[in-house]
């Protein structure tokens, strides 16, 4: 007879060069690339195996996010899922990190939208990472034009504190039909309007779609029907069934703005300790220490 007990200990720093020595390896051994960045070049091109790995995941877009949290918008072209290049705001990564003669940069995949990033210089020594509170967002200018370095950058900080908060893991009916549905008891009875009206949802990005429809239906449950732009935002960001998707808002009821972004991918070490005596009943304790990949 095996009694178990559990502990948890969670860790939930976004640096990976702060994952537990012992699953480093393993954590990141098909989620990090490395590629030459040359300041001449307006575009780079991702190792073809390194693509090959991760490109069906990827979408158009993608952010780099130094240890410092800067975040820099690239444009991801594919010929296909092995030929994968970073275009339209891959050049302003010369000028933010001062890249004169080149530089070699570590890629770590945390989502289908996020990189990490290290960038050493071509001699090695890392760069200094630029430090700002908030930290800088370099976004992409629609439809993906480069702005000029010198000029001034838009920026965009989700809010960090929400008065109720939602996490969905969408359906299938979500994403293929265009109308998110939410149950409404809890989130949407406390956070959204009790009346049909059109809703703006905003995403991590800073990306706005003003054009969303609230609706009810009242079988077998009471529960809140999200339509109009829903459709546009699952398309850009290709949501699929399964993701789940973190909903806020900022003020205590009828709120007509929810902000929106998809929950980080983590990941658990499970271990298994018993004690070195021998006897007829044993106790096994079961750690897990989770991460964020």
């Amino acid at each position: 007879m095996l009694l178990i007990t559990r502990s948890v200990t969670i860790d939930m720093n976004h640096r990976y060069d702060k994952i537990n020595s012992d699953i480093r390896p393993y954590s990141m051994m098909t989620r990090t690339g490395y590629m030459e960045y040359n300041p001449m070049k307006n575009r780079g091109k991702l190792p073809e195996i390194y693509a090959s790995v991760i490109g069906q995941y990827i979408g158009d877009t993608v952010l780099l996010q130094d240890i410092n949290e800067n975040q820099i918008q690239v444009a991801v072209f594919k010929k296909n899922n092995s030929q994968i290049y970073f275009t339209h705001g891959w050049s302003r990564l010369k000028d933010f990190y001062n890249i004169n003669a080149g530089a070699w940069i570590t890629l770590l995949f945390i989502s289908p939208f996020v990189f990490f990033i290290r960038v050493p210089y071509i001699t090695g020594v890392e760069i200094t990472y630029p430090h700002r509170t908030p930290p800088y967002k370099l976004v992409l200018e629609k439809p993906f034009l480069e702005a000029t370095s010198n000029g001034p950058i838009p920026y965009f900080v989700l809010p960090k504190v929400f008065t109720h908060s939602l996490e969905k893991t969408l359906t299938a009916p979500d994403v293929e039909t265009g109308t998110l549905t939410i149950y409404w008891r809890g989130f949407c009875q406390n956070a959204l309007p009790n009346e049909e009206t059109k809703l703006r949802l905003i995403d991590w990005l800073g990306n706005t779609w003003d054009h969303c429809d609230l609706k009810f239906d009242n079988g077998p449950y009471i529960s809140c029907k999200i339509s109009g732009q829903w459709g546009d935002v699952c398309k850009v960001h290709k949501l699929s069934e399964g993701v789940v998707v973190k909903f806020g808002v900022t003020k205590s009821s009828n709120n007509r703005t929810i902000y929106f972004k998809l929950s980080p991918f983590i990941g658990v070490k499970t271990t298994l300790h018993a004690p070195s005596t021998s006897s007829n009943r044993k106790k096994f304790y079961q750690s897990q220490y989770y991460y964020m990949l």
